[in-house]
């Protein structure tokens, strides 16, 4: 899996930023110290980050959201439907997997399509599509979803999980973003 976003360039459009930045070893060590859950984990390096004005950080390519990822992209087949582009991560791993047919982007922010779909213009797969997810509708039969319209790690976000789980109830496999790690932290907290 290729999770490096170095061809990503430092860029600003508006509200939204793509943006170099680094964790330090030693602050992640110590904020580690904290986190019983081992998803959560921090790891020292160098990433990209994907910033609003309004909502801060909505993605990076920190190595907890890489293991966020992984069962998503292990799994994706066929038609994939994907809700949120955040910064392409997820496109760069399955857009040459042979056994995905077509990707179908949702992504509801124009200026998030302007400074990411640039970057897969030569890829056939992918059609990009500027709609919120929860009024997205399609006549394609989708083989798996994988949707990451989420921000941050909350129960809160259970309840739109099921809306959509529920809307698009004849795709066979549905993976959110987080859910394992929100289900995992209840379990944690229960001890």
């Amino acid at each position: 899996m290729n999770f490096n976003l170095d061809h990503l360039k430092d860029e600003r459009i508006g509200d939204w930023v793509i943006q170099t930045f680094e964790i330090p070893e030693e602050y992640a060590r110590m904020r580690n110290i904290f986190i019983k859950n081992p998803l959560m984990k921090l790891e020292g390096g160098t990433y990209k980050k994907l910033v609003n004005k309004n909502y801060g950080i909505v993605m990076s390519n920190t190595p907890m959201e890489r293991k966020t990822h992984i069962e998503a992209i292990n799994k994706a087949k066929g038609n994939v439907l994907v809700a949120g582009l955040g910064l392409g991560m997820y496109l760069q791993n399955i857009k040459d997997k042979e056994e995905v047919t077509s990707i179908t982007v949702v992504e509801k922010s124009k200026v998030v399509i302007e400074l990411i779909a640039k970057y897969f213009k030569d890829c056939q797969k992918i059609k990009i599509i500027n709609e919120d997810i929860f009024n997205y509708t399609s006549d394609i039969k989708f083989d798996f979803a994988f949707l990451d319209i989420w921000s941050d790690i909350s129960e809160d976000n259970l309840v739109e999980f099921n809306i959509l789980r529920e809307k698009f109830k004849d795709i066979p496999e549905i993976i959110c973003w987080s859910e394992d790690i929100v289900e995992l932290n209840k379990l944690l907290e229960e001890r």
